[in-house]
């Protein structure tokens, strides 16, 4: 094989090496910006219903703070302080919360026994014991519908509050679990969307790694034959005898791979030759395969490219 040839096949060998590790990454890159975008959307609908959702949710905190304030006991209020409630919920009526739910209870009363005492001034200040007990029945029954009235009407009023607030409660319930499930569906969607760009890139990194193990190898290969076609195997490596010396990969066992051109004194020699060529430096073989390094008689070294 020529120089020349040798140093086209493994330029090739790693320039394509090098594209296909970088497409590789291209690709993997791409797909991260895409799922990327997937959680900034998804992040974004999360705070679009989280926002939605805000005033019942509020609403449902408020009803939650009446109905504390209306049962027994002590509770934290919207403020983070302790309070105590008022116990309206669960309490019994007292005959003063009777009374005020029934304005017009003297009234009537006073008109019934405007009645009675009309009848009485019309005999002539004279009551029969029928009279009498007429007056006490009316008196008391009078009272006692009233009061059970006012009682009902206690209990309905308290109903109606706690029917109330328990559906604004039910409001904020709804409100917040909307926004605990939009929550959970993004979380699950970003967790998703991460674990596919780490696999995407691990993929990546690895193909990249393949690629330009490969044009390695290649370039191995190439380094191998070429040294190999070179009169006895050997082949001229002493870095003084070379020159435009470029680094262009490694080979598996660590030693760099160089391309080069030969100085003029030594493109005639037997162990170098015209054009470019790719391959080791002897005195870094030396180092870890000294088997390989064989000292001509006039002191340049070559490379034994079969023990490479």
């Amino acid at each position: 094989m020529s120089g020349w040839v040798a140093g086209a096949v493994v330029v090739g060998s790693v320039a394509s090496g090098y594209l296909q590790s970088q497409a590789t990454q291209n690709a993997a890159q791409q797909y991260a910006n895409a799922a990327n975008q997937g959680i900034n959307y998804s992040q974004g609908m999360f705070n679009t219903i989280n926002n939605e959702t805000l005033p019942y949710q509020n609403t449902g905190l408020q009803a939650n703070n009446a109905i504390n304030a209306l049962l027994p006991g002590t509770y934290t209020n919207a403020q983070g302080g302790t309070s105590t409630g008022s116990g309206y919920l669960t309490a019994q009526p007292t005959m003063n919360d009777l009374t005020q739910l029934m304005p017009n209870y003297a009234f009537g009363l006073k008109q019934g026994m405007g009645q009675v005492n009309a009848g009485i001034n019309a005999g002539g200040g004279y009551l029969s014991g029928n009279e009498i007990q007429g007056a006490n029945t009316f008196a008391q029954d009078y009272a006692g519908n009233q009061l059970q009235n006012a009682f009902n009407n206690y209990q309905t009023n308290r109903q109606n509050v706690a029917t109330n607030l328990y559906n604004a409660s039910n409001i904020g319930s709804t409100g917040v679990q909307t926004a605990a499930n939009a929550g959970s569906g993004t979380a699950s969607n970003v967790s998703n969307m991460l674990s596919s760009i780490g696999n995407a890139q691990a993929s990546a990194t690895m193909g990249q790694a393949n690629s330009i193990a490969g044009g390695l190898n290649n370039i191995s290969n190439y380094a191998m034959l070429y040294g190999m076609t070179q009169p006895g195997g050997l082949s001229g490596s002493d870095i003084r005898m070379k020159e435009n010396i470029e680094t262009v990969g490694w080979l598996p066992n660590g030693l760099p791979v160089y391309t080069w051109e030969y100085k003029p004194e030594f493109k005639n020699d037997d162990n170098c030759g015209h054009g470019k060529f790719i391959g080791v430096m002897a005195h870094e073989v030396e180092k870890i395969i000294p088997e390989a390094v064989i000292t001509r008689p006039d002191g340049f070294k070559t490379v034994d490219y079969s023990k490479v």
